[in-house]
C-alpha cells in the first residue's frame, strides 16, 4: 500500500490531515456529499470559488496517484481539478475534468514550455453524478481511471519532483480557463 502524503477530507473544512498542507478557500462553499450528509464536501468554480494549496512538494516520486470524488454540474475550457506549478507552463501537473470543452477526464504533466500530450477519457463525464476518478502517474505514463475502471492511458513527461509555489484545486493558472461547477466529496488524496 502507498503512503498517503496528502489527505484533505472536506469535513466542514479544507484542512490536510496527513501532510499539513492546509488548502486556502478564495469562498468557502461546503455543501453536501454523496450520501447528502450536510458540510462533508466542498463546491469550487474556477472564477470565483477555487482552493489554493501552499508552497510544497506535493509530488515527491515520478510515481504518483492523485484521487477524488467529484459531482460537475458545469464544465468550461479545459477545467482543473488541479493545477499544481509555478505559474503557467512551469512543470505544471493538472488533471482536468473537461478536456477543452468536451467534459472528459484529462491529464498532462508540462515539461518547462512544453506539453507531450494530454491523456483523455473517450467519454463524458454526465452533470449531477458523482464519481470516483483516479490518476495513476508511472514514469512517463499516466493511467486515468473512472469508478475503478482504466479509461485513457498514454505517454506523458515524468514529473518533475519540486517545490510547487502556484497550486490550486479547482482552478486553472491560466486566465482563459473557463468557469467550472464541482462538488469534491469526502478527499482529494495524493499518494506517494
Amino acid at each position: 500500500m502507498p503512503d498517503i502524503t496528502h489527505y484533505w477530507p472536506f469535513i466542514n473544512d479544507t484542512i490536510d490531515i496527513i501532510g499539513k498542507s492546509n488548502l486556502t478557500a478564495s469562498k468557502p462553499t461546503m455543501s453536501s456529499d454523496r450520501f447528502n450528509n450536510q458540510l462533508n464536501a466542498i463546491r469550487v468554480s474556477n472564477i470565483s470559488n477555487f482552493l489554493t494549496a501552499p508552497p510544497n512538494i506535493y509530488f515527491y516520486s515520478v510515481n504518483s496517484t492523485l484521487t477524488a470524488w467529484i459531482k460537475l454540474s458545469s464544465c468550461g475550457q479545459h477545467s482543473r481539478l488541479i493545477d499544481f506549478g509555478n505559474g503557467p507552463n512551469t512543470n505544471n501537473i493538472f488533471l482536468c475534468i473537461s478536456y477543452e470543452l468536451s467534459c472528459k477526464l484529462s491529464s498532462a504533466i508540462h515539461q518547462g514550455n512544453n506539453v507531450l500530450n494530454f491523456v483523455v477519457s473517450p467519454f463524458p463525464f454526465d452533470m449531477g453524478n458523482w464519481y470516483h476518478i483516479a490518476a495513476v502517474y508511472t514514469g512517463s505514463n499516466v493511467k486515468l481511471f473512472i469508478n475503478g475502471s482504466l479509461v485513457a492511458q498514454g505517454a506523458t513527461y515524468p514529473i518533475n519532483v519540486s517545490n510547487r509555489t502556484i497550486s490550486y484545486v479547482g482552478r486553472s493558472q491560466w486566465e482563459f480557463n473557463g468557469d467550472q461547477s464541482i462538488n469534491l466529496y469526502k478527499n482529494i488524496k495524493k499518494f506517494k
